[in-house]
């Protein structure tokens, strides 16, 4: 988990790009709720309303998803 960390902190390697916070989050929500079964449109379509709820109440706090922004 550490090695796959790496490149996500300093602005996902200093390009001022998403978050490395906020692609750790999607990542978490898709190892929770993403599906293992090909094709399996339900779960993939849960995953992405969790991400989408995610990003809302990111943004509630923050100015935007992107590092340079923050």
């Amino acid at each position: 988990c550490l090695r796959l960390g790496t490149g996500f902190v300093g602005c996902m390697s200093y390009q001022g790009k998403t978050c490395g916070a906020v692609t750790g989050a999607y990542m978490t929500i898709s190892l929770i709720n993403g599906n293992n079964i090909p094709n399996d449109e339900i779960r993939k379509e849960m995953t992405y309303m969790h991400i989408r709820e995610f990003n809302k109440r990111f943004l509630k706090k923050n100015p935007s998803l992107n590092c340079n922004k923050i």
